[in-house]
């Protein structure tokens, strides 16, 4: 068990994948379904996004800043939790495993403002833990309209975690054409 909660940001309105990506079926099951799962063992669980639609039945919380960048979702989880570990999982990384989940959470000390993987694409901040005082670094980032994630972990104390041998569950599925080798990766993992 983790004491910590999840929080699973679905974003806006998927324009470049066409459709809402947490609803895409994989193996039978909508994303959302599959990374809700991988967050069984939290304490609790959220939804994370712009609008809260009809057919969603988990608990949902809408974005607090009215923009479309990933630091809506984190701002929003964070100014919402009352857990001291937060780990914030985007719907566009369907891969996602436990035990990448897990690797990340035994890297948690307290002396960080949070754990962020780094694979050989970059780092991953939509896929890592965040401590609830790394709310201070972003509400001083929002009133410097300073939005970048990236920046922001370079320029603070966030452990960094390099993940390269787990790069597949780091696959950003943003495209149609990413849909097709998520299923084609899924399938070579089974």
């Amino acid at each position: 068990m983790f004491n910590a909660s999840a929080y699973i940001l679905i974003g806006g309105q998927s324009q470049r994948f066409g459709s809402q990506k947490w609803k895409v079926q994989i193996d039978g099951k909508p994303v959302l379904d599959h990374l809700w799962e991988k967050c069984s063992n939290f304490d609790s669980r959220w939804v994370v996004g712009k609008n809260q639609h009809i057919d969603l039945d988990k608990p949902f919380i809408t974005d607090k800043l009215n923009m479309r960048a990933p630091f809506n979702g984190l701002y929003t989880a964070l100014q919402h939790t009352q857990s001291e570990w937060n780990l914030i999982l985007s719907c566009d990384l369907p891969l996602m495993t436990e035990t990448v989940i897990e690797q990340l959470w035994r890297k948690k000390h307290n002396n960080s403002y949070g754990i962020i993987p780094k694979t050989n694409k970059g780092l991953e901040p939509l896929a890592g833990f965040y401590n609830r005082r790394s709310k201070s670094l972003l509400n001083s980032r929002l009133e410097s309209e300073n939005y970048n994630l990236q920046t922001l972990i370079k320029n603070e104390d966030f452990t960094i975690i390099n993940m390269d041998s787990d790069k597949d569950s780091f696959f950003n599925m943003n495209k149609l054409e990413d849909y097709e080798t998520v299923v084609s990766l899924k399938t070579r993992s089974s």
